[in-house]
């Protein structure tokens, strides 16, 4: 069994609401969770692969 992490690497992380923080990714941002996974052992680091945002009031993953 290997263990990981899924990066938060579209807009909003994987929370579609309008109550939480707006959230924007950076590379500096995933650099550091990717680096805190490799230090924590952590076998995998996965990243989102998407075409298209939701759009929307919330813009779901519009910005990647």
């Amino acid at each position: 069994m290997k263990f990981g992490v899924f990066l938060p690497n579209g807009s909003n992380g994987y929370i579609p609401s309008k109550g939480s923080p707006v959230y924007l990714p950076t590379y500096q941002h995933n650099k550091a969770i990717s680096q805190e996974a490799e230090r924590l052992g952590l076998d995998f680091v996965l990243s989102m692969m998407k075409f298209k945002g939701f759009g929307g009031e919330t813009g779901y993953w519009d910005a990647c």
